[in-house]
């Protein structure tokens, strides 16, 4: 902030070359890359459950009651299929996205992971000099850019395109 500022001119830089451009790159990479991966997986997500809530008025639509008395049957079938199916499965042996996963969803989450891949390697190659400050925040930033990841492999074979 504006005190950081004040002191570095009053005082000068505190660090080393080579560790003020390991900090600036993983300033750059927490700051401003990271977060705009983030805003792209909070666009993905809303996508995602978007697509899971049409499905599911989809699948309402379909089971609907036509006014002729049949309704209670087929609750009863829906009922006795799903007592018949192992535990832990479905009478759907597909999730409703990997049906029809809109290509728009599809582009995001491939370039969102390819995004992120690319990210790790960055936060990979930025040397630690030694200096604990930077490898613990070489390790923060990794782990926050694996969970990302794992959404978005989670995504990736919720849609069927895990390839």
């Amino acid at each position: 902030g504006i005190g950081g500022t004040l002191r570095y001119i009053w005082e000068g830089d505190h660090l080393p070359p080579h560790i003020r451009e390991a900090v600036d790159a993983l300033d750059d990479l927490e700051y401003i890359k990271l977060v705009k991966q983030k805003k792209k997986l909070d666009k993905v997500e809303i996508m995602v459950e978007v697509a899971r809530l049409n499905s599911v008025d989809d699948g309402e639509e379909e089971g609907c009651d036509s006014g002729d008395g049949n309704s209670a049957t087929m609750i009863t079938d829906e009922k006795h299929e799903m007592q018949n199916q192992p535990q832990g499965q479905s009478s759907k042996s597909k999730s409703p996205l990997s049906q029809t996963p809109t290509p728009a969803l599809s582009k995001d989450l491939s370039m969102l992971s390819y995004t992120l891949d690319k990210l790790a390697a960055e936060i990979d190659s930025v040397q630690s000099c030694g200096d604990a400050d930077v490898k613990r925040r070489k390790k923060e930033i990794s782990k926050a850019i694996v969970k990302m990841m794992e959404k978005v492999d989670g995504y990736l074979k919720e849609c069927g395109l895990d390839s």
